[in-house]
């Protein structure tokens, strides 16, 4: 993140299949630098977002990218993100592919989800040393999930598997997840998936409480970015009529009452928090706050 230097990486072998371990890429660090410039093998692996409208704007920000520079990103309230490829590389047998991918210039409140293309992989699906442990990358792939603070330490795993990745290699004040992925053709069937992950952004104080924490609060976090100094306007506090954030973020936090919907479902998964309705549809917007309860098998 920021400005850092390229570093080249160059393919191991050229290789029928998309997702050959043997078509991996090494990895070499040059410096201090902290992204991965990559070789043309690993462009037709994984292509850039192309800017052609809103839906593809939209589209963009879940995509993972590879490039030597890239901006740096903020995240308020939750939101599924790519991020930046900023170490690659595979291990000496080439079953492993290692991939480090920066997701915001701050610490987050939690990773949650992770998508593999599509895929969701839901934190309950993780066990405690990161390997998935049901679906369809079961036993396939293992996940690190760092949050970004401003006193981390190298990650243990990228110092035992990535070249020349040093204690020097903090990341401090970036939140990445790092992965380990299994060469499998049927698993991986379209080559290396985009990659992208479900956050919760940047804690925020509220004036309410004085609590520093996390809130989608649209209020709160425009007064967070007005008097943040590192990324945000510098505003000093003095300045800011605090009455006026606290009375927008109540009305935010607001409830609308609805017409209440008495609807039978017809299966309910637990797993994934989701339910199917017989003969009815749902349909919610993006940052609906609902509430579902459930009494007698009606919801």
């Amino acid at each position: 993140m920021g400005a850092v230097i390229a570093a080249v990486v160059t393919a191991v072998s050229s290789v029928a299949s998309n997702f050959s371990i043997a078509g991996f890429l090494s990895q070499r660090l040059l410096g201090s630098a902290l992204s991965f410039g990559l070789s043309s093998v690993a462009r037709s692996l994984s292509a850039k977002p192309k800017n052609t409208g809103r839906r593809a704007i939209d589209q963009g920000l879940t995509q993972t990218i590879r490039q030597s520079i890239s901006e740096r990103r903020i995240v308020y309230g939750q939101a599924r993100v790519g991020g930046t490829i900023i170490a690659m590389g595979t291990d000496s047998t080439q079953k492993y592919l290692y991939m480090a991918i920066a997701l915001a210039s701050h610490e987050v409140s939690s990773i949650d989800t992770i998508y593999l293309n599509d895929e969701p992989i839901f934190a309950d699906m993780v066990n405690g040393s990161g390997f998935v442990t049901s679906g369809r990358y079961q036993d396939f792939v293992r996940i690190d999930k760092v949050l970004g603070s401003d006193t981390q330490v190298a990650n243990t795993r990228m110092l035992a598997e990535i070249t020349d990745w040093t204690s020097a290699h903090r990341l401090q004040g970036v939140a990445y997840i790092y992965l380990r992925m299994e060469y499998n053709r049927k698993v991986f069937t379209g080559g290396i998936p985009n990659i992208s992950a479900l956050i919760r952004g940047k804690k925020v104080f509220d004036p309410r409480d004085s609590v520093v924490k996390y809130t989608d609060n649209p209020a709160l976090c425009l007064r967070e970015y007005l008097v943040d100094s590192r990324y945000g306007r510098s505003v000093d506090v003095s300045e800011l009529e605090e009455t006026y954030f606290t009375a927008a973020a109540n009305i935010c936090e607001e409830y609308v009452a609805t017409l209440a919907v008495n609807a039978v479902p017809a299966t309910i998964d637990h797993t994934i928090d989701s339910f199917d309705l017989s003969g009815e549809t749902c349909i919610f917007q993006t940052g609906d706050r609902i509430v579902l309860s459930v009494s007698g098998g009606t919801l």
